[in-house]
């Protein structure tokens, strides 16, 4: 009989619910946009997978993609996650006029943080990598997230990035009432349409629990065969098991790394 899951894996399950994406940005490690062909997680495959978490005792729950407002049932999914477990969408709020965008407001007060991808305080890097005229919608989307009382992160990609633009970053978000600690920023590592940056692999990596409609993966940063470990995910706690085996081995190259 396989042995209790280690508490580390319980910290976060994130959910890839697609890989539609209204943008395609150039160093996007899931290969995200309009054309994918990857299947969605069906609302109700989805609401069985958040009981069983909330059975097992994950602590948070954290919905990607591809951009999850594309998602037909991505209101009643989040309703439902942050029912019962502390939940994160992970947008690029670029889509604000949307049905399924104005309907966050009503999800407002409950156990519903939002985490908002922007490159920069000004729309060069921004645009430059995730499509001309993004950065504006991006920052008008987190306007109103914030007017509607979302605790809100935001998270930026490096890719050129010098320390003094971080900074400004920072000094931007701060202007805007998102906190520093609030603020994180990452490398761009090479995966997916994104071939340049960090060479990540599975020995680099703490594992986070990571599900999509055609599997289960050791992190969100590849979706992708490289970090793949079963096709099957219902019932979730087997797929947890063999996850737990896969990992246990120490890692050769020391301290693993934290991507976020």
């Amino acid at each position: 009989m396989p042995g209790p899951l280690p508490d580390q894996l319980l910290d976060k399950l994130w959910f890839y619910v697609a890989f539609d994406c209204n943008l395609s940005c150039r160093y996007c490690v899931a290969d995200a946009g309009p054309a994918s062909r990857r299947p969605r997680i069906e609302i109700d495959t989805f609401r069985q997978l958040v009981d069983e978490a909330s059975s097992i005792g994950f602590r948070q729950i954290l919905i990607s993609g591809g951009e999850p407002l594309l998602h037909p049932d991505i209101l009643p999914m989040l309703q439902y996650s942050a029912a019962r477990i502390d939940t994160v969408l992970l947008t690029n709020a670029t889509l604000a006029c949307t049905p399924n965008f104005q309907g966050l407001g009503d999800l407002s007060g409950r156990r519903l943080s939002i985490q908002v991808s922007l490159d920069g305080a000004e729309p060069f890097f921004h645009d430059r990598w995730r499509g001309k005229g993004s950065w504006k919608r991006t920052v008008d989307g987190l306007s109103l997230l914030l007017q509607w009382g979302f605790d809100l992160s935001v998270r930026a990609t490096l890719t050129e990035q010098s320390d003094a633009e971080i900074e400004q970053f920072y000094q931007f978000l701060e202007g805007c009432g998102i906190a520093r600690d609030k603020s994180y920023v990452a490398r761009v590592a090479v995966g997916g349409r994104s071939q340049s940056g960090l060479q990540l692999e599975h020995p680099d990596l703490l594992p986070e629990v990571t599900l999509a409609a055609d599997g289960l993966y050791t992190h969100p940063l590849k979706v992708d065969q490289s970090l793949a470990v079963t096709r099957t995910i219902l019932p979730l706690l087997p797929a947890l098991e063999q996850l737990a085996e896969a990992t246990a081995a120490p890692t050769p190259a020391g301290v693993p790394r934290r991507y976020r």
